[in-house]
């Protein structure tokens, strides 16, 4: 059996819900409802003991680990460019640090500024 809750909310926070309840296509109770029911169940899953939450930290070790292999792969894979056969692919560590803050830069450019990348 359905009960009812009034709840006072400021025109902001109410504007968000309906927001939210014209993109999904849901009618303004029905998103109601849906928020109430996912923020217990996050607020539950806080308020669990530790232990309770051992496979979730189980897997952020997981991801934790497979995101050290992918770096330590990169890492190798930017070493071996920088010193095919043997060779440093620099005459001096100032050509190698200039040329590191060089791509860095243009990294930032590509990610932050939107710029095409330029070998």
């Amino acid at each position: 059996m359905s009960v009812r809750i009034d709840v006072r909310v400021d025109e902001n926070l109410k504007k968000r819900i309906e927001n939210i309840a014209n993109e999904t296509n849901k009618s303004f109770p029905d998103c109601v409802r849906e928020l109430l029911d996912i923020g217990i169940y996050v607020k539950e899953k806080q308020l669990q003991p530790e232990e309770d939450n051992k496979e979730n930290w189980e897997e952020f070790y997981q991801n934790a680990a497979v995101m050290t292999h992918e770096n330590r792969l990169i890492l190798e894979t930017v070493l071996k460019i920088l010193y095919k056969d043997n060779k440093p692919l620099f005459e001096s560590s100032s050509e190698e640090i200039e040329f590191i803050k060089t791509r860095v830069q243009q990294i930032k450019s590509r990610v932050v500024d939107g710029e095409k990348d330029v070998m």
